[in-house]
């Protein structure tokens, strides 16, 4: 019997090592960054189904057992499982934003799986620390010029294309090392993993992430709780005083590291401020954050003229920076104060009590109490649901530690038991299943990929259309398509299709190339009211105010086409180049033939 839930062990092995990979790849198998979050809610929804079919003898004592009922952390995530669907169905669309449905899919996935399969939890740690090593060893080879970076505007990024990604990766690998460091026993053991802390501390100083210095000062923190021998009140206050002292000095210190950076994220919150003051209660949505932002900042610049340091720090957003705001943002106050008592639920409350009164009794519960407070600080400051390795990780420990809290015994012990044939064929037809999923989707993106430089625009056409089912809910399908058809003279088609993708993203370049072609049939004043969007989105940019210049040169609106060649020579320089030279040389030559 040991031999077969060491069989069934490993299927699930391979399938979080491939996953993981996946995540920190970003590209090939698992296509773009927005499709490889798909795969995961998929594989967590068919292994959380399939073990409840396992379980089915021992379902009534997992359900309503009280220690799965009185958990608050089980209870939280429900919660907030429930008001997600909730205001999903209030707002009229059931498209939840599946980096969310990712983490609680994963979550109820990794509960059971180490709850039935493993006493412990070395399968999911080893992947964890391997590749956490060899992602530090790809950043310090970037740094030194070795390997190429996955994003030339970055000298270090690992194999994602963000480096915030790879740097709060690597800072929730720590826990795991640490943890590990603690029990080894064996000298070379103990090597081993000092030398990969080493090599992880050095890649994040290559990364240069604030996010993860202060991972790292508030891993420092729960350190400090644990070891102190100080009780009660005096604890608190002393813990209170060291964490605002301590804390200012290495905010003031991330602040003056990048203030242009750390200025941009207030503006970001400054407008989200704003457009949670038009939809106070339920929000605009989930999932829609980087539409309606984008859009939000497009009415500010609007309204009025703005400082140029706002102007220079504008750009096109994807997310807030601070899950609690984007939460605020897409679900209302409602969701804001759901999301609030889930991250309260998550933290270690303990943490407080003396050494005496409180003790780890397991590497999980070590790991768990060093990472969550880690993941909910990091989540004030950067995106880190939708950094799907951080999201992994963190939904990893909470997992293991939880699952193992929450299902009784008795339980645990009948399921493991019950039909090992069975889970052998589940895990199979899994594996199998996952294999299948992964293929069709990676596939349709890259068939969507190549029709899009495709030189027969009418065959592209063609293949292009059986691709729909798969991908209706992808920007880049929509994007292709309208290139396809653009290429084909079909304008109108492509104007239907930029209008889909507009339903999915507020990316400028979209609203650039729709108004292209409302210019070219002719329709300027639309072409003009979508360049204007575009324009104010990323208000530093010189090419969207000669874009505008040229459509009311050709409405024949001859005194706003004066006043925006004004405005582009009169433009601050954020980056000098030649070609901003040539659009402020083109904007004067414009007022100089209006002067004769």
């Amino acid at each position: 019997m040991k031999k077969q839930v060491l069989l069934v062990q490993h299927y699930f092995a391979i399938i979080w090592t491939v996953i993981l990979c996946g995540s920190l790849l970003n590209q090939g198998i698992f296509g773009p960054v927005t499709l490889s979050a798909l795969f995961i809610p998929a594989i967590a929804v068919g292994v959380t189904a399939s073990l409840v079919f396992i379980c089915s003898k021992s379902a009534t004592q997992l359900v309503t057992s009280k220690r799965v009922l009185g958990n608050s952390r089980v209870c939280a995530v429900s919660l907030l499982v429930i008001y997600y669907w909730v205001n999903a169905l209030y707002h009229g669309q059931i498209t939840i934003r599946h980096y969310f449905i990712s983490v609680i899919g994963l979550l109820f996935f990794v509960c059971l799986c180490s709850a039935l399969y493993t006493p412990n939890s070395n399968w999911l740690w080893r992947p964890v620390k391997i590749l956490a090593c060899l992602q530090a060893m790809i950043c310090l080879l970037q740094q030194l010029n070795y390997l190429p970076t996955a994003d030339a505007a970055f000298q270090v990024t690992g194999t994602c294309v963000n480096p915030n990604n790879t740097a709060m990766f690597l800072t929730l690998c720590l826990p795991v090392l640490y943890v590990s460091l603690k029990g080894a026993i064996k000298p070379l053991q103990h090597t081993k993993y000092v030398t990969a802390i080493v090599l992880i501390v050095l890649a994040l100083c290559c990364l240069k992430c604030r996010t993860a210095f202060l991972g790292i000062f508030c891993m420092a923190v729960i350190q400090l709780c644990l070891k102190s021998t100080i009780s009660g009140a005096r604890k608190k206050y002393l813990l209170f005083g060291w964490i605002v002292v301590m804390g200012g000095i290495v905010f003031a210190g991330l602040y003056f590291l990048n203030v242009q950076s750390a200025e941009g994220r207030l503006l970001v919150w400054k407008i989200v401020l704003r457009s949670i003051g038009q939809q106070t209660w339920w929000g605009g949505g989930y999932g829609l954050f980087e539409h309606d932002y984008n859009l939000a900042q497009a009415n500010y610049f609007a309204e009025a003229a703005r400082p140029i340091t706002e102007i220079f720090q504008a750009g096109y957003i994807h997310m807030s920076y601070n899950e609690l705001l984007e939460n605020i943002a897409e679900g209302g106050l409602l969701g804001g104060a759901v999301w609030v008592v889930f991250l309260i639920a998550w933290l270690p409350r303990k943490l407080l009590l003396n050494q005496q009164q409180y003790r780890i009794n397991s590497t999980e519960e070590a790991v768990f109490c060093l990472a969550m407070p880690c993941f909910i600080i990091m989540s004030l400051v950067n995106f880190t649901f939708q950094a799907i390795p951080v999201m992994l990780l963190t939904t990893a420990y909470a997992g293991v530690f939880v699952g193992k809290q929450a299902m009784p015994q008795d339980a645990l012990d009948h399921a493991k038991g019950a039909g090992l044939w069975v889970q052998q064929t589940v895990a199979s037809a899994l594996a199998i299943g996952f294999t299948a999923i992964m293929f069709v989707t990676a596939t349709s993106y890259a068939q969507c990929k190549a029709l899009k430089t495709n030189s027969n625009a009418i065959e592209a056409a063609q293949q292009i259309l059986p691709l729909e089912k798969w991908m209706f809910h992808s920007v880049f399908y929509w994007r292709s398509r309208a290139a396809i058809a653009e290429r084909g003279g079909n304008i109108s088609l492509a104007i239907d299709c930029y209008n889909k993708a507009r339903q999915l993203s507020s990316d400028p370049d979209i609203y650039t190339k729709q108004a292209k072609l409302y210019a070219q049939k002719g329709d300027y004043p639309q072409a003009i009211q979508l360049m204007q969007v575009s324009k104010n989105m990323q208000p530093h940019l010189f090419a969207p105010c000669m874009a505008l210049m040229h459509l009311y040169n050709a409405n024949k609106d001859t005194a706003s086409s004066l006043a925006m060649a004004q405005h582009i020579v009169q433009m601050p320089v954020k980056v000098p180049s030649i070609k901003v030279e040539a659009y402020k040389q083109a904007a004067r030559d414009r007022l100089i033939i209006n002067t004769k």
